[in-house]
């Protein structure tokens, strides 16, 4: 559905003849029946009226479909990889296997085929697109017609025609053009950025959900675990070998550990609901992921450094290049609209004594208050608005830069730490274990090194997923896949 436009054919030889026929001699009283009540001349308005109608545009109603149709198009994964991602500056091409789990790079291009969010964000760029296509055109020129019926006796009729055409605009039309150009532009861009963002927030959500997964998978050990340690005592205590306050830790054990697992779970369970709306799948999707990817050492790069190079690429930085550019054009079109620019019309007028004339007539506005001083006034804050707002921008990339390094190179000490000593720690509960079961120490003092052992494995889990998780962020400020982690 759309709107459709005719272009107006006009009558240029009727016009021209009407302007340029002789005016030798002053027209009878007949004349006036022969101009006025002619089927001729009524065909002549006739066919004026339909020049005009003709050039109007045609309305034709587009209703939104259906809730039932929208949610039955939910595609599945077979049908998204079925279809071409769309071509992104910083993401490299690359197919999809549905034979194979997903990598976080696969979800990151499966989410710039399916998101609604973005196919909603794409739409931006044809209203953009539009914006400029009315910037170039010209506005149309104007016919006028008149009649004057005289109140005495012996005169005729007095009738008109006029002609009339903005000559300012054919001046200003360039810049309009050049100012609607960087403005789709930047609307480009912006759309492209957040694509960018949409790419490794979904490749966040694989790494985040492979983490949870892990973390959970390991506290379903520990309950199990907990469990079996559980029913020994309980066993015990029946035959009363260990007494209830020993027991009631063992319990304790399995319901903290159990509690982790189902957060564990939860968390993991919302991540990929999160993914799922992100790829545009139905709720309750199984996507299979791979594994992540392993960890990579932080980099020794500045962060004035990095910011440097990515402000070059950036999209959202250059859409607010464009944007400034833009601006400079709009205040150039509010400089130019404030010339006295002339209007230009032409008419031919018969008055009531049946005397022909031609006419031609300059319109000026004359620049004594107004000026256009507000136009050039608001283009002028508004482009230093855009100025300011740039660099805010530009700081705001380079925080967000060095804090993601200064993210990783802290998750990376406290992963080592923990990382060189878990290999002590787990040869001192194996002899912890050892001694409980010869009888040599308590059960309680194993329960007590198991829960700490689970915990020091726990937290070195989630260590690697927030420097996982932080790796993206950083390539996703800097605005490239700098650590080669990615597709």
């Amino acid at each position: 559905m759309g709107i459709r436009l005719q272009a107006p054919i006009l009558p240029l030889a009727l016009v021209a003849r009407l302007f340029h026929r002789k005016t030798a001699r002053m027209p009878r009283s007949s004349d006036l029946d022969l101009l006025v009540r002619s089927p001729r001349t009524v065909r002549i308005i006739i066919l004026l009226g339909c020049v005009v109608l003709g050039g109007c545009a045609s309305y034709q109603s587009a209703p939104l479909p259906p809730t039932a149709e929208i949610l039955g198009a939910t595609p599945d994964l077979t049908t998204l990889t079925a279809q071409t991602s769309p071509d992104h500056p910083l993401v490299s091409a690359g197919s999809i296997a549905l034979d194979q789990p997903l990598t976080d790079g696969d979800a990151g291009r499966l989410a710039l085929i399916g998101s609604p969010d973005l196919a909603a964000a794409r739409a931006q760029v044809g209203v953009g697109q539009a914006q400029l296509f009315a910037a170039g055109l010209l506005p149309d020129p104007q016919l006028s017609l008149s009649l004057d019926h005289p109140a005495g006796i012996g005169l005729i009729n007095a009738v008109g025609l006029g002609a009339s055409f903005d000559i300012a605009s054919v001046f200003v039309r360039g810049a309009k053009v050049e100012a609607a150009r960087h403005d789709a532009e930047g609307i480009r861009l912006d759309v492209g950025w957040t694509e960018w963002l949409a790419f490794n927030h979904a490749r966040l959500l694989v790494r985040r959900i492979g983490y949870l997964e892990l973390q959970s998978q390991l506290a379903l050990q520990a309950e199990a675990t907990a469990q079996e340690l559980y029913s020994s005592a309980h066993a015990a205590m029946q035959q009363g070998d260990v007494r209830l306050d020993d027991v009631t830790i063992y319990q304790l054990g399995v319901l903290d550990a159990r509690d982790r697992r189902l957060s564990y779970e939860k968390q993991a369970q919302a991540s990929r609901d999160e993914l799922n709306a992100m790829l545009g799948l139905a709720p309750g999707t199984v996507v299979v992921l791979a594994p992540p990817a392993p960890l990579k050492p932080a980099p020794d790069t500045a962060a004035q450094t990095l910011a440097l190079s990515a402000a070059e690429r950036r999209l959202d930085l250059m859409a607010l290049r464009e944007r400034y550019a833009g601006q400079e054009q709009n205040l150039k079109l509010a400089t130019r609209q404030s010339l006295p620019l002339p209007q230009l019309s032409l008419n031919r007028a018969r008055d009531t004594g049946g005397i022909w004339s031609n006419g031609v007539g300059i319109g000026l506005t004359l620049p004594l208050w107004n000026r256009g001083r507000g136009e050039i006034q608001t283009a002028t804050a508004t482009r230093e608005q855009l100025a300011t707002e740039y660099a805010a921008r530009v700081h705001q990339m380079r925080a967000d830069i060095a804090a993601a390094l200064q993210d990783l190179a802290a998750l990376v000490a406290q992963r080592q730490a923990i990382e060189e000593q878990l290999p002590m720690l787990e040869t001192s509960t194996k002899v912890i274990a050892q001694a409980t079961r010869e009888g040599s120490l308590p059960l309680t003092t194993y329960e007590t090194v198991r829960a700490s052992m689970l915990d020091k494995h726990l937290t070195l889990l989630a260590l690697e997923q927030a420097q996982s998780e932080a790796e993206v962020a950083l390539e996703a400020a800097a605005g490239a896949q700098i650590l080669s982690q990615g597709p």
